[in-house]
């Protein structure tokens, strides 16, 4: 009974001294269900969608950790990684080489973060403030260049009609109050 005792308090005490081993415990725990739950999770292709989409969210973490230990925090490093993609997309589209393409989603990021920094420390406004804010601003661009872009692949024939309609008179009211509240709660919920 005492050799129990004195293992329970060891792990206890690696425990409290390495708190990082309980996320690695819970990590193993839920490769473990899932090895045994899901068919096809540890094929190759699942494996390296795992991989993918950790690579982009450790890079994104590392640097929300930066800011974290010092005290501040990002709120639009969802909108700025989205604007990065949109900017590759765009220039992909438009027949500009990936590299030029890759080098202005980088550079977009880049002036968001710089903006966001003067924002705050010049103007003494608190980064949750100032993230909040360009979060908004950037989440609404990315919105309206999805908007364009899509309409530049599949037209906007389908928009451009309905508007002209619904302004017209040709459909009704009710149809309209449809149409528009499944607009908006679409795309902001």
């Amino acid at each position: 009974m005492e050799n129990k005792s004195k293992f329970n308090s060891s792990i206890a005490l690696l425990f409290r001294t390495h708190p990082e081993l309980g996320a690695l415990v819970g990590l193993v725990l839920i490769f473990v269900v899932f090895c045994f739950t899901a068919t096809r999770f540890l094929s190759l292709e699942s494996l390296a969608g795992i991989v993918t989409v950790a690579s982009e969210l450790g890079i994104v973490a590392a640097g929300i950790t930066f800011l974290m230990i010092t005290g501040e925090f990002d709120l639009s490093v969802g909108s700025t990684f989205g604007v990065s993609a949109m900017t590759l997309a765009i220039t992909a589209n438009a027949g500009i080489p990936l590299w030029i393409g890759f080098l202005l989603a980088l550079a977009a990021a880049f002036f968001i973060g710089l903006i966001n920094g003067i924002i705050t420390v010049k103007y003494k406004i608190p980064s949750f403030i100032t993230t909040l804010g360009t979060m908004m601003l950037w989440r609404g661009d990315i919105i309206s260049s999805y908007r364009r872009f899509c309409s530049s692949l599949l037209g906007n024939f389908f928009f451009s009609t309905w508007i002209k309609w619904s302004f017209s008179g040709r459909i009704s009211n009710f149809f309209n109050l449809v149409f528009y509240s499944y607009f908006f709660i679409g795309n902001f919920s």
